[in-house]
């Protein structure tokens, strides 16, 4: 028997899924955004989501529980906390390509501000849901040295 949506939990590996949502996301907006911004914005920003994903791949890895390894936590740990800091990187290098369109090529602002509130959005979810799995992390390894 299934469970109903409504009463299903959040999945402790949102994150991945929601990173990979978000590759697919800036990759269709770089990809129909004007030529002269993807070499150097573009290919950044999609380099940056790429990244992020590779660090919720190498996070999922480890399996944390009373037992785990103390270096296999801090490699877990440390993943998460580089995925944070790329999430960030891409909402910033997003909103300036963005700025940069809206100022040099005309393109609708609205469109343009939607698409920035979009990734904004994204970008913060995936960061509250990573803090929420380092958070679960130490409750599990409290008192382990």
């Amino acid at each position: 028997m299934s469970v109903p949506t409504w009463r299903r939990e959040l999945s402790k590996a949102d994150y991945m899924y929601q990173t990979y949502r978000l590759n697919v996301r800036i990759g269709e907006m770089v990809v129909n955004g004007p030529k002269k911004y993807r070499e150097n914005y573009g290919d950044h920003l999609i380099k940056t989501c790429l990244q992020t994903l590779e660090e919720s791949q190498i996070a999922n890895s480890v399996y944390v529980s009373k037992n785990t390894d103390r270096a296999d936590y801090e490699v877990r740990r440390m993943a998460l906390r580089r995925m944070i800091g790329r999430v960030h990187n891409i909402s910033t290098s997003f909103k300036l390509y963005k700025d940069l369109i809206k100022k040099c090529d005309g393109q609708d602002p609205i469109k343009l501000r939607d698409e920035e509130q979009e990734v904004g959005e994204r970008c913060a979810y995936i960061v509250s849901l990573i803090k929420g799995i380092i958070e679960s992390d130490k409750k599990k390894l409290k008192g382990i040295k």
